[in-house]
């Protein structure tokens, strides 16, 4: 399972520069950041119970 989070995380300092590229706006890159470890918490604690 370590391996797996390790995995899934490693990609994500790639994709600041290349949110850019596809015209994200700022706000939206922030918004779109923010909710991946918000993602993976919730997957990691509550994606066993349901």
């Amino acid at each position: 399972m370590l391996r797996q989070i390790c995995i899934r995380g490693a990609w994500l300092p790639l994709i600041f520069g290349y949110l850019s590229t596809l015209g994200f706006k700022q706000v939206e890159q922030l918004g779109l950041l923010d909710a991946f470890p918000v993602a993976a918490i919730v997957g990691f604690t509550g994606g066993r119970s349901v």
